[in-house]
């Protein structure tokens, strides 16, 4: 029997096994025996390139205490399989097999989009090669969540540095096969750093070395030309994350900057010449504008602060004409972009946003609150340090039960068409406000009808009727519940949170508005 990966992994003659690191009661709160039926599935690449899929799942559990531990954990098998991770191979001095490897995997993600098949995305521990030139790509949750039980550490280095799962699925599939193929060039990960949030940052940034700049070719003696494999990888690893456009009621995502690129071959390769990057003015440049880009995102507030106070200044000694001007406005905007743009102001605490979407009188508490909450939080980051997050970003932080929040969640915005008339258009929204005080959870159900009125050149809320009760709420079983499904300090996934919670709470934010707030946290982390 051989074991891989802190002995989580154990490939046997008679079955694949899974040790999950959880007790048999850990097991039951995590609903784990729910997903042993889940497929994974063997890929098989055939001589003409197609590519056929045969399912696989797990089928048996049992307690035994495993190596080095002092109490009994719950172990899962399915059937037999003979192969290695490709962990081991990726890893190991076979370039050439790990060329071959990867080209295959390309393949089969490829396929899999074409046969509209959900191929797990488990890193090369959970990719095993097998002996008869098959990959088995094992069922994702009891693989991922034995993963996460070993600490962040262990689920970096298997699975987290080869996988950006803010991408679409497409996308996020294709990032890994080019993750792979890199290192099969490079000899090195694109993205080695363990640190959870500062490897988001990284891909957020698109921070890894190209290719391009300290990698050849050699075959035969000569130096293949890699230009174009190598920009299709560095492509598939530099893929924008999805953004939620909340305009329309049917809310669909909309890809911004890079988008992934199929890639079906990998030339072959006899020898790698590797240099250093110290000299590559490329590498330089790039160094200098993420340090440049992340600076400023860490002194936004700072830098905020100094130009309000700056444009305050200058307000002192400028007409009135001109601070209108340099304030948002709804000039030019539809009436929808207008709705949308009062209710971010509400979510991010952005009084000027919010106000620059109403005439005086529309909205007047709401403004009031926001910006008593605004100061609130600022003054308490100051001094205690602590932040408030809007509930899109919340459950993208490790210990959510222990973070203060503030904003809306399950916003839906409906235009009301049969009621407009000439210069008056009308819109219905239904949303949550959540927010924490000493970590006390409190909910509000909110009904708001909404009328814009075209004043001179320009589209504003005129008349906001706003309807709210209170959803009572024990919090310290919402933080039981919460602590189940995300243990203290551990690599929890937000959508697994909603999954597995929505049902009984249904005021959480979506997976939707969770990715949107993933992108804009880690966009503003050093």
């Amino acid at each position: 029997m051989a074991s891989f990966g802190d002995d989580l992994l154990f490939i046997k003659e008679d079955s694949v096994m899974i040790d999950t690191g959880l007790s048999a009661r850990e097991a039951a709160q995590a609903k784990m025996m729910q997903f042993l039926t889940e497929p994974g599935y063997i890929a098989d690449v055939k001589k003409d390139g197609s590519v056929s899929f045969d399912l696989y799942t797990f089928t048996d559990s049992h307690e035994e205490i495993a190596k080095g531990r002092k109490n009994e954990s719950v172990f899962i098998s399915g059937p037999a399989y003979k192969g290695i991770p490709y962990t081991e191979i990726l890893e190991g001095e076979d370039t050439e097999k790990a060329r071959l490897i990867a080209e295959k995997i390309c393949n089969i993600t490829e396929a899999s989009f074409d046969q509209e098949l959900k191929l797990p995305d488990n890193g090369p521990l959970g990719t095993i090669v097998g002996e008869d030139g098959t990959i088995l790509f094992l069922p994702p949750t009891i693989f991922n969540r034995a993963l996460d039980s070993r600490g962040d550490n262990s689920y970096s280095f298997y699975e987290g540095c080869w996988k950006n799962t803010a991408l679409s699925e497409k996308d996020c599939l294709r990032f890994t096969a080019a993750a792979y193929a890199y290192t099969v060039y490079a000899g090195k990960r694109p993205f080695p750093e363990k640190d959870s949030q500062k490897r988001a940052a990284d891909f957020y940034d698109k921070n890894f070395q190209k290719l391009s700049w300290f990698c050849k070719l050699q075959k035969n003696g000569d130096i293949i030309d890699s230009k174009d494999i190598f920009s299709r990888i560095e492509q598939n690893l530099s893929c924008s994350a999805p953004e939620m456009d909340t305009s329309k009621k049917k809310k669909k995502k909309k890809k911004l900057g890079i988008k992934s690129t199929p890639i079906t071959e990998l030339p072959s390769f006899d020898k790698r010449i590797i240099s250093g990057l110290e000299t590559v003015p490329a590498y330089e440049l790039q160094q200098k504008n993420i340090k440049r880009i992340r600076f400023f995102r860490k002194n936004g507030t700072l830098i905020k602060v100094c130009v309000v106070a700056f444009i305050v200044l200058c307000i002192a000694l400028v007409s009135h004409i001109r601070n209108l001007m340099s304030r948002p406005n709804t000039l030019g905007k539809e009436p929808a972009q207008v709705v949308d743009m009062f209710y971010e102001g509400f979510d991010t605490l952005d009084t000027i946003l919010f106000d620059g979407a109403r005439t005086n009188g529309a909205g007047d508490g709401i403004s009031n609150v926001i910006a008593a909450v605004f100061v609130t939080a600022k003054m308490r980051e100051s001094y205690e340090g602590k932040q408030i997050y809007t509930p899109s970003q919340w459950l993208n932080l490790k210990n959510p039960d222990k973070l203060d929040i503030y904003g809306l969640t399950q916003l839906e915005i409906e235009s009301e068409a049969e009621k407009n008339k000439d210069g008056i258009s009308c819109f219905k929204a239904h949303y949550y406000v959540l927010h924490t005080e000493n970590l006390e959870l409190f909910i509000s159900e909110v009904t708001d009808e909404l009328i814009l009125t075209y004043e001179k050149d320009r589209w504003l809320v005129s008349d906001f009727i706003s309807e709210d009760h209170e959803i009572k709420i024990d919090s310290e079983a919402f933080y039981n519940d919460l602590r189940e499904v995300a243990p203290e300090n551990s690599p929890y996934k937000a959508a697994d949170v909603i999954n597995a919670l929505s049902g009984k709470y249904p005021w959480l934010p979506t997976v939707e508005e969770t990715n949107k707030g993933y992108e804009q946290l880690f966009a503003s982390y050093q």
